[in-house]
């Protein structure tokens, strides 16, 4: 049964924000993102990803603004058909509806209120309304807020605009807005990259928190909520909604502000919120659509889709140059390891430029890098010097991590992110990868108030300003650190917000890396849901096959070794557990890995009676290899008397 909501006794007292729902409702009856993204994959004859079941699956995955920019670096005027579909006069132009005009009662009372929208449609309901819209200051005078722009004038659209996050201005006004109020979500999932991590903190200090939404088949809403609200779910103040089967969240919404005494909106204007919507037509796209398909597939995660458009639509593509630089750096990107002979003959044809040389130096070690063969990457990076580029001491400093000595790692990622800075690299690209290499080799080497430093004060500000994918990793990296320093709430948020990201645009590698890691963490906060968790990953690994073919063994072991501390402590079947240890510590060609496979058929020894040979080998080569967590484990497991079963080691 839903709990009843809290009152609101004065307009002052209460903060909405309404998302792209609001707008949905007749008579504005305008599109939400999913109809409008079907709507650009037809126009671009991807009508694959309509269809197909696991390829719908990741296209509802992805996210507006990584779709929205992938379109704008092709050239769409992506502002000018938002316009034109948000502006359509068929079958009737779109008017305000009952929540338009509730929240312009609300606003000019008073209440603050907040819209995600680009539309006007508020502002229309009462002219006399002020609106401040990004990116002016917040602070300006002004009775609505709109944090992502509004037309006709600048719109907050495209990956790299959000995920770097609300500006500092905006955010301290949000702050400011939600403080000891009553706050109202209307039409809004809660999932935009800039707000998506603010939530959970800038809300702890509202009275309350309602959120109404309309209920999925499937889909626990409550609970993606109470995750979204951490602190709000724990201290009693969310209030999730769900319309009953009779309503819908706009009723709801207009229901609860006119009990409260808030407003006064016309019944029959109420009444056409029940109504279908009509079905409004989409404007055609402008722009180089053979290069728009090409960077769209791209973003989708389907790099030999993006490949073959590419060379399919090139006799009819105005910009052969640009597509064929997407088409290369694809293939160069993403290919198997056949695209180091290509890049190795460049590399060493005197004929050529020395530039053109190097550069394809630099992609071949990347290459070898990707693959996993990194006794090659250290052979090509073992004369570096002071004119040598950052990159390819960050790829030495990774391939260091892999191969097992992580302070050697560490210095070598701290030397490139030094050189980065020098470069001036005007993205910050190089100095967030170096950075990131850095804090990743002070993690596994268990120096976390280093690592620590290293993600404040290096990753962090230069991710802001970096490459969509980087923020994502910046993500993944704060979740695994926060699971190493025992704070596991921290680590889901940022375990999701990663995901989160990695969706938006398509990367499911990253989706595999996170799920891997965070079978960790299911293990210490909720082992009984290992194995949905599991299942969620092989599921991932299986669409991964589909679009990209890396199969990294290293993921493969990690997700060996967390199957086998799962049947060593929750399913006590130490006969299976030692198997899967030894076939990693058999195996591996990766010490750190090695390591964890030794410690774990050690660890199944000391409960058996066994001999402790695995645990002296696990703890030298931890010791070697600079992995001090897992050289603390192996001398607590050979201090136990046989027979003790022992504690349960948690890897990420």
């Amino acid at each position: 049964m839903t709990a009843p909501l809290p009152t609101v006794a004065r307009h002052a007292d209460l903060f909405v924000f309404a998302g792209a729902g609001a707008s949905y409702a007749p008579p504005a009856a305008l599109p939400l993102f999913n109809p409008m993204r079907d709507a650009i994959l037809k126009q671009l004859g991807l009508v694959d990803y309509l269809d197909g079941p696991e390829l719908r699956e990741i296209t509802k995955g992805l996210a507006p603004e990584p779709f929205m920019h992938a379109l704008k670096e092709s050239g769409v005027d992506v502002r000018g058909w938002l316009s034109r579909t948000l502006r359509m006069g068929e079958p009737a132009p779109p008017r305000p509806n009952a929540v338009h005009v509730a929240l312009a009662q609300l606003a000019a009372a008073g209440c603050a209120v907040w819209t995600v929208n680009f539309d006007t449609l508020v502002e229309d309901a009462d002219p006399g309304l002020r609106a401040v819209s990004w990116p002016a200051n917040p602070t300006d005078p002004g009775e609505i807020h709109k944090p992502h722009g509004s037309l006709p004038g600048e719109l907050i659209v495209t990956a790299r605009q959000v995920l770097v996050g609300l500006e500092a201005s905006w955010r301290e006004a949000l702050a400011d807005a939600v403080r000891h109020r009553v706050v109202a979500f209307i039409g809004y999932s809660g999932r935009d990259f800039d707000f998506q991590p603010l939530w959970d903190g800038i809300l702890a200090e509202a009275t309350a928190v309602v959120w109404f939404y309309l209920p999925e088949d499937g889909v626990d809403e409550e609970k993606r909520l109470a995750r979204l609200l951490r602190t709000c779910a724990t201290k009693g103040t969310l209030f999730p909604y769900p319309s009953p089967d009779d309503s819908d969240p706009s009723r709801d919404f207009v229901a609860w502000c006119t009990d409260n005494g808030l407003v006064a909106v016309d019944r029959d204007l109420v009444d056409q919120l029940a109504a279908p919507p009509p079905r409004r037509p989409f404007p055609p796209l402008g722009g180089n659509l053979a290069l728009a398909q090409v960077r769209v597939r791209g973003v989708l995660g389907d790099w030999r889709g993006a490949v073959w458009a590419g060379l399919r639509t090139l006799p009819r593509n105005p910009d052969r140059l640009t597509t064929l630089k997407q088409v290369g750096a694809q293939v160069v990107n993403n290919a198997g390891r056949w695209v180091t002979v290509p890049l190795g003959v460049i590399a060493r044809t005197p004929l050529l430029a020395a530039g053109t040389r190097e550069v394809a130096e630099g992609k071949l070690i990347a290459s070898h890098s990707r693959h996993g063969d990194h006794q090659r990457v250290l052979r090509g990076t073992d004369d570096l010097d002071d004119r040598s580029p950052s990159t390819l001491l960050a790829l030495r400093a990774s391939s260091l991590r892999m191969t097992g000595n992580l302070d050697e790692a560490a210095r070598v990622g701290a030397q490139a992110y030094e050189r980065a800075r020098q470069e001036m690299d005007p993205n910050q690209v190089r100095v967030a990868g170096a950075a990131f290499q850095r804090a990743y080799a002070l993690m596994w080497a268990g120096r976390l108030a280093d690592c620590r430093r290293c993600v404040d004060d290096d990753l962090r500000p230069a991710v802001a300003i970096a490459a969509n994918r980087m923020v994502a990793w910046a993500d993944y990296l704060e979740g695994s650190l926060a699971l190493h320093e025992g704070d596991d709430v921290t680590a889901a948020r940022h375990y999701d917000l990663s995901e989160l990201r990695f969706r938006g645009e398509g990367f499911l590698d990253g989706v595999v890396t996170v799920r891997t890691a965070r079978l960790t963490l299911t293990r210490r906060t909720d082992p009984g849901s290992f194995p949905d968790r599991l299942a969620d990953l092989e599921a991932s690994r299986s669409s991964t096959a589909i679009l990209y073919t890396r199969g990294h063994p290293f993921s493969t072991e990690a997700v060996l070794i967390e199957r086998a501390e799962y049947a060593r402590i929750h399913e006590h079947d130490l006969d299976r557990a030692a198997r899967l240890y030894r076939k990693v510590a058999d195996a591996s060609a990766y010490p750190i890995q090695r390591c964890s496979g030794l410690l774990g058929v050690g660890l199944v020894a000391v409960e058996q009676g066994g001999p402790r040979t695995d645990l002296h080998a696990a703890r030298d080569l931890a010791a070697a290899s600079g992995v001090r967590v897992l050289v603390r484990h192996a001398e607590a497991a050979l201090g136990l008397a046989d027979g003790v079963r022992p504690d349960e080691v948690f890897f990420c």
